[in-house]
């Protein structure tokens, strides 16, 4: 699979993570700041939504084009790799949201050692979880597009062996004496019988 395809995946699923880490941690910290910065998250949560739909009909384009042959095999990125690119982002993006929050609205505090302090012991565990859910489906959407696209390799017949009627072997045919034939270099000499 093209890098990008991973990439097409990957960046909705970061974002619903990115929406489920602050929902969980805004949750867990009793709602303390709820109202802080956070006017944009329902535009946020619809914008996601649209990205994940619009992800979902690809993907499942892909899937099509898999079970129809259009789509060679495509190599997979490794579930280990997947789960530190997403956790890393996860944790990334949280602790620069936070930032960004607290740079752009009044009354909350905008440094980066709040940022940190907010991010806690709590983010980077969450991080980490969610990361895992999200490798787990990218690897699981890989595995379904590698598995159509061998089935179909493995049931197509070549075209002449689906028609109706069975091949025919090549003629045989004999091969003539050097002589015989036009290989001979010069014919032999004409004999008269005078």
């Amino acid at each position: 699979m093209r890098q990008g395809r991973v990439a097409a995946r990957l960046a909705p699923l970061l974002a619903v993570g990115v929406l489920v880490l602050h929902k969980i941690d805004a949750v867990a910290r009793g709602g303390a700041m709820a109202g802080h910065g956070h006017s944009y998250m329902p535009l946020a949560a619809a914008l996601v939504t649209v990205l994940l739909a619009l992800t979902c009909a690809r993907y499942t384009r892909e899937l099509w084009q898999a079970s129809h042959g259009r789509m060679t095999e495509i190599p997979q990125a490794s579930l280990l790799a997947l789960w530190l690119v997403a956790s890393a982002a996860l944790l990334t993006t949280f602790g620069l949201q936070e930032w960004i929050e607290g740079w752009v609205t009044p009354g909350h505090p905008g440094t980066v050692s709040h940022a940190l302090s907010h991010i806690g012991w709590l983010a980077p565990l969450l991080a980490v979880a969610i990361g895992g859910v999200i490798a787990a489906i990218l690897r699981v959407t890989q595995r379904a597009i590698v598995l159509l696209a061998r089935r179909h390799a493995a049931r197509r017949t070549p075209r002449a062996e689906r028609g109706r009627w069975a091949l025919l072997p090549p003629p045989i045919v004999p091969r003539l004496p050097v002589l015989a034939g036009n290989r001979a270099g010069r014919a032999p000499p004409a004999v008269s019988f005078t």
